[in-house]
This record gives C-alpha cells, sequence and structure tokens, in this order.
C-alpha cells in the first residue's frame, strides 16, 4: 500500500508487504461499489496467492480527502472519526514532505503511527512496477480526481 507517491509504502517490522482484502471489479458506468454490497454485486470470488497487488489508495490530495470525508461524515463515516483524522492529517499528510527526508528502503519511520487504525510505518518502495502500470497517468489522475 502506497502513500503520498509511487515511492513511499506502508510497513511494519516484520515485512514490506501484507495481507488485507483486495476487491478488483469490472467497473460499469453508474456503479457505486461499497464495502457490503461488493460481493453481491460481483459474486465471483477469487483467492491469488501468487501476485501482488499495488494499492494506490492513499495517493492523490483530492482522492485522500475524499477518502477521510468518507469516513468522517454521514451517511458512512461518523464524527467520532474526525480527531483520528484531523490528528493524522496535521501530523503525516501536510508534513509529508519533512517525513519524507527521514525515509530508508532499510529502516521503517514511524511505526506503529502512520496510519490511522493500522499498526504501520513508511518506507522507500524498492521494487520493480508491473509494465502495464502508466505511473505519470497514475498520479495525474489520482491528484486531479
Amino acid at each position: 500500500m502506497f502513500l503520498k507517491n509511487t515511492d513511499t509504502i506502508f510497513v511494519d517490522n516484520q515485512s514490506d508487504t501484507w495481507k488485507f482484502y483486495s476487491r478488483i471489479a469490472r467497473h460499469k458506468p453508474g456503479n457505486v461499489y461499497g464495502h457490503c454490497t461488493l460481493s453481491g454485486d460481483c459474486p465471483r470470488t477469487y483467492k491469488i496467492l501468487d501476485e501482488y497487488c499495488y494499492h494506490f489508495a492513499w495517493v492523490g490530495d483530492s482522492r485522500v480527502k475524499s477518502k477521510i470525508n468518507h469516513y468522517t461524515q454521514p451517511p458512512t463515516g461518523h464524527a467520532n472519526n474526525i480527531p483520528l483524522y484531523g490528528k493524522w492529517t496535521e501530523e503525516v499528510w501536510d508534513k509529508f514532505g519533512e517525513i519524507e527526508s527521514n525515509l530508508s528502503a532499510d529502516d521503517v519511520f514511524g511505526y506503529p503511527n502512520m496510519h490511522p487504525g493500522t499498526d504501520k510505518g513508511l518506507k522507500k518502495y524498492v521494487g520493480e512496477y508491473p509494465d502495464y502500470l502508466n505511473l505519470t497517468q497514475l498520479l495525474e489522475d489520482l491528484n486531479n480526481g
């Protein structure tokens, strides 16, 4: 899972990758996919154990703002989450330039407080990207979307 750009990943002290429930669906214009309805909307389930997902959920200013609103505003979120995400926005998202200068590929930075609800730190990503990813277009879409 990436944060802010394609060079920074969330990790823990055990591994640079982590298992979480990933959802991939063929989009139909006008559809809205929720965590609770996706299994009903897209009933086929496959376990893929030999490939990685590159998850860019926390990249892109407008995308992240929308995600925070989703977690803190009705009908999908709750006001109780406002202090948590407000603190995270101020201490991590808004200060990422300062944080980035402390990141390396070898050491975990800020563990376990770099993401609300998960015990993760940050590290420089040094892996390869699949050839089907157009990172320039991806970042443009995420930052302008």
